[in-house]
């Protein structure tokens, strides 16, 4: 990726307002086709999830055509057809779009344009802290409708409403997890081998109970576990953070350990035996891929209990489900091999949970559907 200076991002994306409004203009007055806009909000996120968000709406409904839109400050060279770099603060100056979708939360749309959140998660992972919950909420409910996978993700939001009982709530669909249904589409078969991921959530969106200060001690206890390769995989806003860049130089001569930023983590998902995580969403998502167990080290447990909402939540009840949950990091190679004895239950488990996912192989044809009634 080459960056882009300030003075040409401008200049990109002045030109881009006026491309894309011509761009709509010659497709719904020439071609007479609606369309979709679907827009990433965050650069830093782009590279994990525009690989199944292509395959989504590639071959679309011929009444639709769809643009691309990137809040981007470098050039991307990954083929996208229709992409635009365009700051989310000028997207209303975007005239004529139908309908604007986001795997993320915005705050900006295009103009006039019907508003649909695809969540991004599989499970009721929490997305921000209990502090900052109502600020949250006032963002979401600008979206007119959420594309959600399960009854589970759905109770989540309801509770949220729930902060205020006179707003006008989005209205709700089931649409399955088009990431899941893509990534199952891949036929190769890999070979499980000694991995253990390491995946934290992003370091500062729940400091009390991060894992951020104790990697490195997780990293060492770790590698004690002879004949296994160890591999931390970042949120990818953390990815160019000084505490990674400080455990790549501490760790970079120790042959059994690496820092993996790759675009697609499915090969390395299905090739190791367990994920170690402390509230990432990628928990379930990685269960429900490989049905390998999860570990989840807990820094503050009592905080975890303290509010009535995480205990209602079923990603905190159902860790010791699909995994389980370690509150002394000294005992973590005790807890792996715990895990692996307890593989075939844990196994029953992920089984349970995946078939909470609707339209699980049919998400592609739910979405196009529903997006022709709306």
């Amino acid at each position: 990726m080459k960056k882009i200076n300030t003075f040409l991002l401008i200049i990109i994306n002045i030109t881009n307002i006026f491309l894309i409004n011509f761009k709509v203009f010659y497709i719904k007055k020439i071609l007479i086709k609606k369309i979709i806009f679907f827009y990433h909000p965050k650069s830093s996120l782009n590279k994990i999830h525009n690989f199944y968000i292509k395959y989504l709406f590639n071959n679309i409904d011929n009444n639709f055509e769809v643009l691309n839109g990137y809040n981007l400050d470098f050039l991307n060279k990954e083929s996208v057809k229709n992409f635009f770099i365009i700051k989310q603060g000028l997207l209303k100056w975007i005239f004529g779009i139908d309908i604007f979708i986001s795997t993320n939360v915005c705050d900006v749309f295009t103009n006039n344009s019907i508003r649909i959140y695809m969540h991004h998660t599989c499970y009721d992972t929490p997305l921000v802290s209990q502090e900052k919950e109502k600020m949250f909420l006032k963002r979401i409910i600008k979206y007119d409708y959420f594309f959600l996978s399960s009854k589970v993700t759905e109770n989540f939001f309801i509770h949220l409403f729930k902060y205020n009982n006179k707003i006008k709530k989005p209205r709700i669909y089931h649409v399955g997890y088009p990431k899941f249904d893509y990534l199952l589409k891949n036929k190769n078969k890999y070979k499980r081998k000694k991995i253990i991921i390491i995946a934290p959530t992003l370091f500062n969106s729940f400091p009390n109970l991060s894992l951020k200060n104790k990697l490195e001690q997780i990293i060492q206890n770790l590698l004690k576990n002879k004949g296994y390769h160890i591999v931390l995989r970042p949120h990818p806003t953390d990815i160019h953070s000084s505490k990674v860049k400080s455990i790549y130089h501490k760790f970079k001569k120790i042959k059994n350990f690496s820092i993996n930023t790759s675009n697609n983590y499915f090969r390395l998902y299905k090739e190791s035996e367990c994920l170690i995580t402390d509230l990432s969403d990628t928990a379930y998502a990685y269960a429900i891929l490989t049905e390998n167990p999860v570990l989840f080290i807990s820094t503050d447990e009592k905080y975890v209990n303290r509010y009535n909402k995480n205990k209602r939540l079923k990603y905190f009840q159902k860790r010791n489900r699909i995994g389980s949950v370690l509150t002394n990091i000294k005992k973590i190679n005790t807890s792996i091999n715990l895990l692996k004895k307890r593989r075939n239950y844990h196994v029953k488990e992920i089984k349970k949970i995946k078939d909470e996912i609707y339209y699980l192989g049919k998400s592609k044809s739910r979405i196009s559907n529903l997006i022709n009634k709306i």
